[in-house]
């Protein structure tokens, strides 16, 4: 059996306004040292397993915005990460329990707006249950230090979810970059949250556990000093429809099922389809063929329909014979030639010639007769004289 020395005795504490302190080289701290070396080749090979699991991870730059400094990563590979510094962040947990489910989003929305105190809030949200886990912060604060960074695109994550959770219900005090983080736990969701800018006096320690229904000690407990865990112990989450994570991959699997189930079913429709109208082709060209006919006589039949239509209604308008005949009966003197003669289907127009020509009497005999409306006339020159009418139709004419 081997001795562990507890974590906590073997790295001693920075102060935390040193600029030199990133907290990158401190080891995860355990909430109870071991005292005891783990036992068996079993427990041995079992924790190989689990450590291998964690140092697994995507590589990733995390850039640290702190109230006193920001820090850059040393390494120019992996994705970004912005990380918002514990001072910068307000925490609470909204239960939404009575909500059902599909408008839970919106209903935290509605509650995350009227407690934000910023004007444009970032948000990161993570769902346990009925539980919505929030941590804000201002955004355009943090879009215009990124700026200055010249960081275009990075995941922005608040610095609690980087520091490990607590395995009971004790209340946890950690030490964060800057600054001191109380936390309080009930069954793995993250009740509260504060934090104070120096170690808390006793007097704070309790009026924050009070408020939170947990009994106050009587000394504040050591603070925690963790390394920051490769991806966040709460996940970012939408809020749709706040699905446990252990059963978020098996839904994510069972829509890649539906959905390639459809895509299949859909291919094998259009395959049908396509076979069908390749069979079917030599059949709709003959069929094609014998209805030529057909339609070759249909097109016949509109267009002997359409001119037997247009000598009917040329039919219900008088002649050309029958119209000379009335206009000259209308001429209200003699000695008047016709100098000009224009006639369409339901329109003449005349110029004549003569002496002592009146517009009004001219006007007055024409409109007299059944055949002409609308007649109008005006001198055109010396003893000349046009006139303009409409024409009635025969069925006009019986009315």
């Amino acid at each position: 059996m081997r001795n562990l020395r507890p974590l906590k005795t073997i790295f001693s504490k920075k102060s935390i306004s040193d600029p030199a302190f990133d907290g990158s080289s401190l080891p995860l701290d355990l909430d109870e040292p071991q005292e005891e070396a783990l036992e068996g080749d079993a427990t041995e090979a079992e924790s190989g397993k689990k450590s291998r699991k964690k140092q697994w991870s995507y590589p990733v730059r995390r850039y640290y915005h702190g109230k006193k400094e920001i820090l850059s990563p040393e390494t120019r590979f992996g994705k970004r990460q912005w990380i918002i510094g514990r001072g910068f962040c307000l925490f609470r947990t909204f239960k939404l329990a009575e909500v059902p489910s599909a408008e839970r989003k919106n209903a935290l929305s509605v509650r995350i707006l009227q407690w934000s105190p910023f004007l444009q809030t970032g948000q990161y949200i993570s769902w346990k249950g009925d539980y919505a886990q929030v941590w804000i912060w201002d955004e355009l604060l943090r879009m215009e230090e990124m700026q200055s960074l010249g960081v275009n695109s990075a995941s922005v994550l608040p610095e609690s979810v980087l520091n490990p959770p607590s395995d009971s219900d004790i209340p946890q005090l950690v030490a964060c970059k800057e600054g001191y983080e109380g936390r309080v736990w009930k069954e793995g969701l993250l009740v509260a949250s504060r934090w104070w800018n120096d170690v808390p006096r006793l007097q704070d320690w309790s009026r924050f556990l009070i408020a939170n229904d947990v009994s106050p000690g009587t000394s504040i407990p050591s603070a925690d000093t963790f390394e920051w865990l490769p991806v966040p112990w709460a996940r970012r989450s939408s809020g749709l429809d706040a699905l446990d994570v252990r059963t978020e991959k098996f839904w994510i699997i069972i829509g890649l099922l539906v959905f390639s189930a459809i895509f299949i079913w859909e291919g094998v429709v259009l395959w049908r389809l396509h076979d069908s109208i390749a069979t079917l082709e030599p059949e709709m060209k003959v069929l094609s063929q014998q209805a030529r006919p057909i339609k070759n006589a249909r097109a016949k039949a509109l267009q002997y329909k359409n001119e037997a239509r247009q000598l009917l209604d040329l039919a219900s308008y008088p002649s050309p014979l029958e119209l000379f005949h009335e206009a000259v009966r209308r001429f209200p003197v003699n000695s008047v030639a016709i100098i000009e003669w224009r006639y369409t289907k339901d329109e003449l127009e005349i110029t004549l010639q003569g002496k002592d020509m009146t517009p009004v009497a001219f006007i007055n005999s024409f409109q007299e007769s059944p055949m002409f409306r609308d007649v109008t006339a005006e001198k055109s020159g010396q003893d000349r004289l046009r006139m303009h009418m409409l024409l009635n139709s025969q069925d006009d004419s019986d009315d």
